[in-house]
Order: structure tokens, then C-alpha cells, then sequence
């Protein structure tokens, strides 16, 4: 058998790592791979958030209109079915031109 220099030696030892199958990883190398980093979001995460922003924008909507409400109840204004209809009814005609 010929001598092996070290040189040789440490090649063929990188060729066997990168031969080598995935289950062969060291635990703590699959522990790695499998941690999310830190900035990445957890599954479901964005959806959560998404949710949440909603749910503070739907309560800002409410605030607001019981303030026009108060408001215009001070100036003596009483809106009616009907006025309410001709907001709603614009509204539902541009969401059905954008569905087109």
C-alpha cells in the first residue's frame, strides 16, 4: 500500500462528507436546519396578524361612527333608511364592476 498524503487524505475525507446521505447529519446540524431564523414568521403567523389589524381597523370604524352619529345627532340631523340605502347601493355597485 502507498503512503496517503495528508493532503489526498482530507480531500477524500470532503468527498465523503458531501457523498454522504441527509440522514447522516448530526443531530444538532438537523436541529439547525429545521429552527426557523429569527425573522422569519411563524406558520400561521401572518394570518394572526392580518386578523388582528383588522379586527383594530373594524373597532377604529365603529368609533368613528358613533361619533358622526353623536355629532350629527347634536346638530339635529337624523339620517334615514333611505340615505343609508344610497351609500350602501354605490358601494355594492363598485364591488360588482370589479369582480367584471
Amino acid at each position: 500500500m502507498s503512503p496517503v498524503s495528508p493532503s489526498a487524505e482530507a480531500a477524500e475525507t470532503e468527498l465523503a462528507a458531501v457523498d454522504a446521505p441527509e440522514s447522516a447529519t448530526p443531530a444538532s446540524d438537523a436541529a439547525e436546519l429545521s429552527t426557523p431564523e429569527p425573522g422569519t414568521p411563524e406558520p400561521g403567523g401572518l394570518l394572526r396578524e392580518l386578523e388582528r389589524r383588522q379586527d383594530d381597523v373594524l373597532a377604529q370604524i365603529d368609533d368613528l361612527d358613533a361619533k358622526v352619529t353623536a355629532l350629527l345627532s347634536e346638530l339635529g340631523v337624523t339620517p334615514s333608511a333611505d340615505a343609508a340605502d344610497r351609500v350602501a347601493r354605490p358601494l355594492a355597485d363598485d364591488a360588482a364592476t370589479s369582480e367584471e
